[in-house]
Parts: structure tokens; C-alpha cells; sequence
């Protein structure tokens, strides 16, 4: 979506959530976690929310998507480091037990789904990372 929102070129590349797990990523991404970019023309790869810095500070100069300004700025900041690591694990988890775990554990669903809806969700009305960042999801 960050990329589309900055109206940048990109070629996709769609894996299935195995396919994380083998040799050829974890070359690129040794966690095994999605998603990952390769920046043409550099020797940069970069992981997770780490894309999302290096996209705003090299293509965001009119500050569409970010916000530069105190507080903007730092707030946006702060819901980010709390999305990757308060929401982030309990979305991963969520999304294992309810589609991949390989039996039906209805107390980690509800535990995981519960965690979910407690965030905050009021996030302004201007578009920007912060919502990028947790449609991934």
C-alpha cells in the first residue's frame, strides 16, 4: 500500500506462507517473516517495518504520508513501535491458530482475536503508515 500511496514502481512477488521458510528467502530474510524488499540498484534488503522508514525518508519529500511536524511526527513514531511489538505478535499469532495451526485451539483464537480489538483504532484522518502498517495484516 506505501508504495502505491507514493506511486512507486515494484514487482510483486506473492509467496505462500511456507514457502518463508525456505532456503531462497531466508537467504533474503533470515527470520523467515514477510515481507521483505530488495531495493534495485543497491545492495539493500531490507525486512518489516523497516521498509516502511526507509520508503518515507526517501520518497515521502512532500510529507503526504507521514508526518514530519511535532507532535505528528513522533506520535506516528510511537503507534508504530507499539504496532510492531504490541499488535504485531498477537496479529501473527491470531492468523496461526486460526488458519495454519493444524488443530482447532478455540481459547488462542479468542485470546489472540480479543487482544486485537483492544488497540486503539481512532487514527486521525489523515492517511499515512500508521494504517498502512497495520492493513498488512
Amino acid at each position: 500500500m506505501l508504495l502505491e500511496g507514493l506511486k512507486l514502481p515494484y514487482d510483486l512477488h506473492q509467496l505462500e506462507f511456507s514457502d518463508a521458510r525456505q532456503p531462497e528467502y531466508l537467504r533474503l530474510n533470515p527470520s523467515g517473516l514477510l515481507p521483505t524488499i530488495r531495493i534495485q540498484n543497491t545492495d539493500i534488503t531490507l525486512l518489516e517495518t523497516a521498509i516502511i522508514v526507509y520508503l518515507i525518508d526517501q520518497y515521502d519529500k512532500e510529507d503526504k504520508l507521514f508526518y514530519r511536524d511535532e507532535p505528528g511526527k513522533y506520535l506516528t513514531q510511537q503507534w508504530l513501535a507499539f504496532q510492531i511489538s504490541g499488535q504485531d505478535p498477537y496479529f501473527g499469532q491470531a492468523a496461526w491458530f486460526a488458519r495454519f495451526h493444524p488443530e482447532k485451539v478455540q481459547s488462542a483464537i479468542d485470546r489472540y482475536a480479543s487482544e486485537i480489538i483492544r488497540g486503539h483504532w481512532h487514527l486521525g484522518r489523515r492517511p499515512g503508515v500508521e494504517r498502512d502498517r497495520l492493513a498488512c495484516w
